[in-house]
């Protein structure tokens, strides 16, 4: 029987990247650089062409970047040396060097100038942000877009919000809270399709379509692929490209479309070969591997695999190095070499040991390791391996988490489509409230016109009255229109309360579920442990405690979280009442 396996890879977004043609653009910086009359012009022509080249090859953006930088610290240029030192953190974090983006983030970190609402603070916790996400550490990174958005908020910064949304809902997606990550993804989308930004349009709805991808809505995340590449294409964004690409791939994966998977794979695997990154190429091929291993092409699939693990390695990205290696485990999986297999799906968790990810295709892996386990004959390694799976899967899985995404994203297509309609009414509205002017207006002056021809008292009083009755009529549709008005305030009110209290029990129900979910697994562990002890059974204690072990320190670690968003809560709430 086939097995199948579903990577997907997850990205951040990219600040500043051009929507014009590459190879023109620079051509006009290289020329208007050239006649730049100050060091200050200059560099900051220099900026936007390192976040052209940047979107090309990265180590030759990052060549010209500490170039540049060079050249802002010998002048002591500081809204340059701010800028230079943000695109290296990011470079630096798609090629895997995350020390030296972490340096430049702490050099930042004393180096910006102190202001409560400083947009340079933000954009260095939107960077801490993103470079923590590129290593997996999802609750962290969340943390730190959490204190960059307010001050977007604040500042009314509509691009960057737009953008820290997108890559926020990317840290919610990988820890499976597809509600609060679909919340965001709308969010950034809409604010994009205001700006009419069409490269953050195409850089979040790569990302939308990852989130229905999990909430196994096959149609929506390719139609929302598509409509990426589709604008990548128009503005050149050769990377946004490479992740619809790669993603599609993983779509068909779950689909079992063999051959468009192996397409699409071979496709974002050769693009990110030519753009430097080597996170994505590795996690490609793999994808590639697994198409061959299920057609049974071994001998290709093996190469593309161990491809994928030497490219992975290099990149330093945990989630695109338990890739390689579970790709490899799969194909030798399917092969039925299944020590070989338990060694590499060994290693590919162990790439994950640092990370939060927690979402469905890592416990399809664990399925995996308990079925090669099985084969081997060590039936109580497989119970654990298959016990994880089960975990993973009824937290994701769960019908609650799908079933909250799956009417935000309802609501929301609802709410756009009432928007075009109530447009259009509007429209005719405008239309027949111009006929009845001109209506009135024609009236009216047959009125005078009669008016002018009577002088006659009776005349006169029966005009008054008609004045008097308008006039009260008037009053009374205003008295009306003030009861409606405050009516509908109060609903509005009501409605946000609504929407506060929903937003606060899912923020809260998250970690619980962690603790409940761990907590049911330690007492099966500690049966077991009392069951071993009574049948003397002293070697399979020690295993069972440590997993009891780590079972609470999880619970403690997703306790404190809950016990921080409550305390965030009181304090919000004494900071509003001025308590």
């Amino acid at each position: 029987m086939r097995r199948k396996s579903s990577q997907i890879v997850f990205t951040f977004l990219l600040l500043a990247i051009s929507g014009l043609a590459q190879n023109k653009k620079i051509d006009s910086l290289n020329n208007l650089i050239a006649k730049a009359t100050s060091d200050t012009a200059r560099i900051n022509l220099l900026v936007k062409k390192i976040s052209l080249l940047r979107n090309e090859n990265l180590d030759t953006s990052l060549l010209l970047n500490n170039k540049v930088l060079a050249e802002a610290r010998r002048i002591k240029y500081y809204k340059g040396e701010v800028t230079l030192r943000n695109n290296l953190v990011t470079s630096y974090s798609f090629k895997g060097d995350y020390k030296s983006a972490e340096e430049n983030l702490e050099y930042l970190k004393l180096f910006i100038k102190a202001g409560k609402d400083s947009a340079d603070f933000a954009s260095l916790y939107a960077n801490y942000g993103m470079m923590y996400g590129m290593q997996g550490k999802y609750d962290t990174s969340i943390q730190y877009y959490e204190k960059a958005i307010p001050i977007n908020e604040r500042n009314k910064e509509a691009k960057a919000l737009a953008t820290n949304y997108s890559n926020i809902a990317i840290g919610f997606q990988q820890l499976s809270n597809f509600s609060q990550a679909m919340y965001y993804q709308q969010k950034a989308l809409k604010m994009a399709e205001d700006l009419k930004n069409e490269t953050t349009q195409a850089y979040t709805l790569v990302n939308m379509g990852i989130t229905y991808t999990f909430m196994r809505d096959s149609a929506r995340s390719e139609q929302a692929y598509r409509r990426s590449i589709s604008l990548a294409e128009k503005n050149h964004l050769r990377d946004v490209e490479l992740y619809a690409y790669t993603n599609l791939a993983s779509l068909y994966i779950n689909q079992k479309r063999w051959s468009s998977g192996y397409e699409f794979a071979i496709k974002a695997a050769d693009l990110a070969a030519k753009t430097g990154d080597q996170g994505t190429q590795a996690a490609s091929l793999a994808k590639a591997a697994i198409c061959r291993a299920n057609t049974d092409q071994f001998p290709e699939a093996l190469r593309l695999a161990k491809q994928a693990i030497l490219i992975g390695d290099s990149s330093s990205q945990p989630l695109n190095i338990y890739q390689g290696y579970s790709a490899m485990g799969n194909v030798l999986l399917l092969q039925k070499r299944f020590p070989e297999a338990i060694v590499n799906f060994e290693k590919a968790f162990a790439a994950l040991k640092e990370t939060d990810a927690y979402e469905s295709d890592i416990g399809n892996s664990y399925k995996d390791l308990s079925a090669s386990y099985e084969a081997t004959g060590n039936f109580e390694k497989a119970l654990a391996s298959y016990k994880k799976y089960a975990l993973i899967e009824d937290s994701v899985r769960s019908k609650v988490n799908i079933q909250k995404a799956t009417e935000l994203n309802m609501n929301y297509e609802f709410e756009k489509k009432k928007a075009i309609t109530d447009a259009i009414q509007d429209e005719k509205n405008a239309e027949a409230r111009s006929r009845q002017f001109l209506l009135l207006g024609g009236l009216l002056l047959t009125i005078i016109l009669a008016s002018g021809t009577w002088v006659a008292y009776r005349n006169k009083q029966r005009a008054n009255a008609s004045l008097e009755k308008q006039k009260t009529e008037i009053q009374a549709t205003l008295s009306q229109l003030k009861i409606t008005q405050g009516q509908l305030i109060q609903s509005e009110k009501m409605a946000s309360l609504g929407q506060l209290t929903a937003g606060i029990a899912h923020e809260i129900q998250n970690p619980l579920n962690f603790v409940k979910n761990f907590s049911e697994v330690s007492t099966e562990l500690v049966d077991e442990i009392d069951s071993d002890l009574k049948a003397g059974n002293v070697a399979n204690v020690a295993a069972l405690a440590d997993n009891l072990r780590s079972n609470l320190e999880k619970i403690t670690h997703h306790s404190l979280r809950a016990d921080s968003i409550v305390k965030g809560m009181l304090q919000h709430s004494r900071t509003s009442t001025g308590g």
